[in-house]
């Protein structure tokens, strides 16, 4: 859950990645290695992974794509 709405037009699912192509958020999270399908409603992202992986091992980078996702591209900074 995010402390602000998501951009976009309203509920929007994804299965992979090419129906995604055009939702620059949901392509990013598809680029986390496990990422199965996502569901973003308003201010709330709901991210399936895949059962073999651990949350603990992706949090972190799910959280990475999200700020990015969400950012302006002026505001990403660039990897150190």
């Amino acid at each position: 859950m995010l402390d602000r709405d998501i951009p976009g037009e309203g509920s929007r699912s994804y299965f992979d990645p090419e129906s995604a192509a055009e939702d620059p958020l949901a392509a990013r999270l598809f680029e986390v290695d496990g990422v199965r399908a996502l569901l973003i409603v308003e201010n709330f992202i709901t991210v399936t992974k895949n059962p073999a992986l651990e949350w603990p091992d992706m949090l972190d980078e799910v959280e990475e794509a999200i700020h990015e996702g969400l950012a302006a591209p002026d505001e990403i900074q660039p990897p150190l």
